[in-house]
């Protein structure tokens, strides 16, 4: 074997390693990028499913709203009916008005808390997104690595 032969042969090996280290860096790189989508889509599932609790929880209070607003038109009508036939009537007024002044501070409480939810939503389709955005440009960057690599 002369000089050439052995610098071919050093010159195959070097290209084997590099070649060996290419692969484990694609490989290490894919590793993360399954990371990520796994971390990404538990994070979706897990806002999904927090999404659809508090649209179910909205819905019954808004059909509890509906029903207090029932409620309170029937006991309005009960009161005025009562009015008219007892003026003892006049001393429960007082109670029905706490009751109502109390409700309309759950409501407001309710939508104050619907509001939250709804910010809180945004925020995390926000973050859904910023994250979507960084998995495709790691896969972009391991394409590109990919192709520099061939």
């Amino acid at each position: 074997m002369d000089v050439t032969d052995l610098s071919k042969v050093a010159g195959r090996k070097r290209m084997n390693t590099d070649a060996e280290k290419l692969r484990e860096k694609v490989s290490r790189e894919t590793a993360k990028i399954i990371k990520l989508k796994v971390a990404q889509d538990t994070a979706y599932w897990d806002l999904k499913e927090r999404l659809q609790q508090l649209q179910g929880a909205h819905e019954r209070l808004q059909q509890n709203m509906v029903d207090v607003q029932m409620q309170h038109e029937a006991a309005s009508a009960h009161y005025t009916r009562e009015l008219r036939l007892r003026p003892a009537t006049l001393n429960q007024l007082a109670g029905a008005r706490g009751v109502c002044d109390a409700l309309e501070d759950y409501g407001e409480r309710l939508r104050r808390c619907v509001g939250r939810a709804r910010a809180d939503r945004a925020a995390l389709q926000a973050a859904y997104g910023h994250a979507g955005a960084r998995l495709r440009q790691l896969a972009a960057d391991l394409g590109r690595a990919r192709r520099a690599g061939v």
